[in-house]
């Protein structure tokens, strides 16, 4: 994330490459999520909105799989995001209220999305 935040899109895209190549699906599968999550802020900060979804997308069927709320309400926050970034604001304000419902009300995406207009 900081690489990302930095603006070092080349050392993130390396840096997450690695970390896909060394992780366990099945035996790190919470890890497997938070990386994809991650995977998913790349591509979104990339303008890839498509790629940002498949990756949240990815990452909540994990979560839920293993029934990680955090990791969910992670994956959650990140559908809503590439969701508003598509165009699809109804389906992103869904995706926000679910995960309102796991991780509270304390983080509002829509503050999130703003900055990043």
């Amino acid at each position: 994330m900081a690489l990302i935040t930095a603006g070092d899109i080349h050392a993130a895209e390396a840096h997450l490459k690695a970390a896909l190549a060394e992780i366990d699906p099945q035996e790190d599968a919470a890890d497997y999520a938070l990386v994809l999550y991650t995977v998913a802020q790349f591509h979104w900060h990339r303008n890839e909105y498509q790629e940002a979804f498949d990756a949240a997308q990815h990452s909540l069927s994990i979560a839920e799989r293993i029934n990680d709320q955090e990791g969910g309400a992670r994956a959650f926050e990140m559908l809503a995001l590439a969701c508003h970034s598509l165009g699809e604001w109804q389906a992103g304000l869904q995706f926000e209220e679910r995960r309102a419902s796991l991780a509270g009300h304390g983080l509002d995406v829509t503050g999130t999305f703003d900055v990043h207009l």
